[in-house]
């Protein structure tokens, strides 16, 4: 395989990764359904429009306002000051599905570049079912790893985005063309 070959195959699959990482349903997607917090009597932050940060358990939630409960009593707030909210906890399933696309790119990396074979024996291409199996158990791996992350950091889940109406992650694709050239412009949003 040549060397230009061997470069374009490998900017597809760190193209491939980046758009798999960068997907909601892969990060802490945003939920805009109180009841299970409000039924488990759940632990919310709340940062209003002067950067505030209130923390408390949600009571209630009305189309005119938000309550908690915070230490100084009953707080409520209008849904114009409210910049975003968060929930305690994280969920480590985000952890094991980065980390296992993260482990099976790493490992068919690893054998696009190592080939198959004996260590010390002339590369040698590997097949189809060499980079199935090799992607599977790196794969699992990284799921294992990225689980002991998640564990290890107990963090928030921000469930109320902020009025500027960017939602995040995000991927843009814009198309440019001109008389000599024609190129695509991609960009992702954390």
């Amino acid at each position: 395989m040549s060397i230009c070959a061997r470069r374009t195959s490998a900017c597809f699959v760190l193209g491939v990764a980046w758009l798999l990482l960068s997907r909601p349903a892969l990060a802490q997607s945003a939920d805009s359904s109180f009841a299970d917090l409000v039924r488990k009597n759940g632990i919310i932050f709340v940062v209003d429009n002067n950067g505030s940060e209130f923390v408390g358990r949600l009571l209630r939630v009305d189309p005119s306002s938000l309550t908690m409960a915070t230490s100084e009593g009953e707080r409520s707030f209008a849904p114009e000051r409210i910049i975003e909210i968060f929930r305690r906890g994280d969920s480590v399933a985000n952890g094991a599905k980065i980390g296992a696309v993260i482990g099976a790119i790493l490992g068919g990396l690893a054998l696009k570049d190592g080939g198959c074979g004996a260590l010390l024996d002339p590369y040698r291409p590997c097949s189809a079912g060499e980079y199935a199996g090799t992607m599977a158990i790196t794969g699992g791996l990284g799921a294992g790893i990225g689980i002991g992350i998640d564990a290890l950091f107990r963090g928030r889940t921000r469930i109320y985005p902020s009025k500027s109406g960017r939602d995040w992650p995000a991927v843009s694709v814009a198309s440019a063309a001109g008389v000599h050239h024609a190129s695509v412009l991609l960009s992702t949003r954390w």
